[in-house]
């Protein structure tokens, strides 16, 4: 995992080498989440990393696979996926390690978390890959509230709205290839396409202001301008080229003002290898 600046220029490496998936920094950008492969099961757990320490602690010591850390808008807890009860479900814990993994939601449906939502009452949003329909869904949901739904078919979305709460970016292969699109959330009838060469990982800057994305072996960035219930983006550019991983969906997450980017980068070495993630 290394810190990138605008221009792709190397500003430093967080952790060790390993197989990492999912980076989510903390609200208040000092803490990293992600989950790390063990080599020996071939299964992930949940890590905390402090970035000013540089201390690490591990969440999750379940045998079963657990991935897709989300922080809660305060970052008092982190949601995430895992299979130990077969399928894939949503579980919580305290940030600091501290007591039990609560169970959020079990269902026959495969479900992952996405990315924790910004909006203040809502705890995350996860994608539930439903097998009966062929759709996507998104369910977004605080403590003791009733479920904000929304299904689509095409689209997998790959992180949550905005800080207002009001648009959601995902990829979509409806035309062959992965491109990045942002629509309304809860759906309205309104999409707007964002990459225009494919784009996967797409990622908010703190303030809603930029969109970034992977493009093959490119960052991209989009200005994004919110004119009521309609967005209005600019066309995307070029930040730089970096060996991006292939595995898993958000393989970077910006900074807080989009100065700086965490990402996870291929080691240039033989006999390298990679679980494949969603």
């Amino acid at each position: 995992m290394t810190w990138l600046d605008r221009k792709g220029d190397r500003l430093g490496s967080v952790g060790v080498p390993g197989e990492y998936y999912h980076p989510q920094l903390s609200p208040d950008g000092r803490t990293l989440v992600v989950s790390r492969s063990d080599l020996a099961t071939e299964t992930r757990d949940i890590w905390v990393i402090d970035l000013a320490r540089e201390t690490q602690t591990r969440l999750t010591v379940d045998p079963a696979d657990d991935l897709n850390p989300a922080w809660s808008p305060d970052g008092a807890r982190i949601a995430f996926t895992s299979n130990r009860k077969g399928q894939r479900d949503i579980y919580e814990k305290q940030a600091d390690g501290i007591g039990e993994e609560r169970l959020l939601l079990t269902s026959d449906t495969e479900k992952n978390v996405n990315a924790g939502c910004r909006t203040a009452g809502r705890s995350c949003s996860t994608c539930c890959r439903r097998r009966e329909a062929g759709g996507m869904g998104i369910v977004g949901r605080g403590r003791g509230e009733v479920p904000r739904r929304a299904q689509w078919a095409g689209g997998y979305p790959e992180l949550t709205a905005v800080p207002d709460g009001k648009f959601i970016a995902y990829s979509a292969t409806e035309s062959g290839r992965s491109e990045i699109f942002v629509q309304n959330f809860p759906p309205a009838g309104n999409r707007w396409p964002i990459s225009t060469a494919g784009g996967r990982s797409p990622q908010w800057r703190r303030d809603g202001k930029e969109l970034f994305y992977v493009a093959g072996s490119s960052l991209m960035a989009v200005d994004i301008k919110v004119e009521g219930a309609r967005l209005v983006p600019r066309a995307p550019r070029v930040l730089f080229d970096a060996p991006f991983a292939n595995a898993g969906r958000n393989v970077f997450v910006p900074s807080r003002d989009g100065q700086r980017f965490l990402a996870i980068l291929q080691l240039e070495q033989p006999g390298s290898r990679s679980i494949t993630s969603s």
